[in-house]
């Protein structure tokens, strides 16, 4: 209907109009943002369970750097375990081999080779420590986050040495009689004073360090079970959050174009009712 004062097919035109651009810029900002569900006012029940689940991934997430940090840790001292172990093999059969000699050059030369391995010792004890934990020492209780309960508290695992391997090498008298000398700083004389001692202790070092080193290389292994088990969640419900607020691009696709279309008819259907209001002037003239 046509009339001087109100075009109501330019009104339904022009509502026609603004309801497909509406829809466009919908479809656009979908497009854009790779979401179907953005905000809350595009779905209030998907958007508060997708804000759920992101909490929780990003929780995993976090736990996963800390497992990261936490295996890094475990190797070194592992590694460092492992290398104080060689090293202490290495002056038990030192001792052995100075006992078995009275040549002097060879006993220079073995009580070289046993200085370079309590000096091995001694830097494997240094890079063993992490921030600022040393985790060779029977005071190292080292625990870390590794999942979430039902209840969305963390759960922990850790670590705590059966001995104190620091305290073992260079702190506990290892030639008897209260010298003072441990394993990282006896000298010829002890050997030679004291071998029975020495030997007693090394064989408890060699123990001790070895039992460190396999739980350690164990906790290592723990370590990345948690991290594995903890992907694997975050991937499930990374899947299911996609499910929940994700566009589906194809569709969008498809409805951009066909409203790229309406929104070009219905352009041209305003300008012709617009153009209306003309033709009945025309019937005055």
């Amino acid at each position: 209907m046509y009339g001087i004062t109100t075009n109501y097919a330019s009104t339904a035109a022009l509502r026609n109009l603004q309801s497909i651009n509406a829809q466009l810029d919908k479809t656009q900002t979908r497009i854009a943002s790779g979401l179907r569900i953005a905000s809350a006012k595009d779905g209030a029940a998907a958007w508060s369970a997708a804000t759920t689940v992101r909490a929780e991934v990003s929780k995993y997430d976090a736990i996963r750097d800390g497992l990261g940090y936490f295996k890094a840790a475990a190797d070194t001292a592992s590694t460092a375990a492992q290398s104080i172990v060689d090293a202490l093999n290495t002056i038990k059969q030192g001792v052995a081999n100075y006992q078995a000699t009275s040549d002097t050059d060879e006993q220079a030369a073995i009580m070289s080779s046993i200085s370079g391995a309590q000096a091995t010792i001694k830097a494997a004890l240094a890079a063993s420590k992490t921030d600022g934990k040393d985790w060779l020492s029977n005071a190292a209780a080292i625990s870390f986050n590794v999942g979430v309960n039902s209840a969305g508290a963390f759960v922990t695992d850790g670590f705590t040495t059966a001995v104190d391997l620091d305290d073992t090498l260079t702190n506990v008298d290892a030639t008897g009689g209260g010298s003072g000398k441990f394993i990282t700083n006896f000298l010829a004389a002890d050997i030679t004073a004291s071998a029975s001692s020495l030997n007693t202790a090394l064989d408890t070092a060699i123990g001790d360090a070895t039992t460190i080193a396999v739980g350690l290389g164990a906790m290592a292994e723990r370590i990345d079970s948690h991290s594995t088990f903890l992907k694997t969640i975050s991937d499930i419900k990374n899947s299911a959050l996609s499910s929940l607020v994700d566009a589906n691009m194809e569709e969008e696709s498809t409805k951009l174009s066909a409203l790229q279309v309406q929104q070009s008819l219905a352009t041209q259907a305003l300008q012709i009712s617009n153009a209306s209001s003309q033709n009945i002037l025309r019937l005055f003239q």
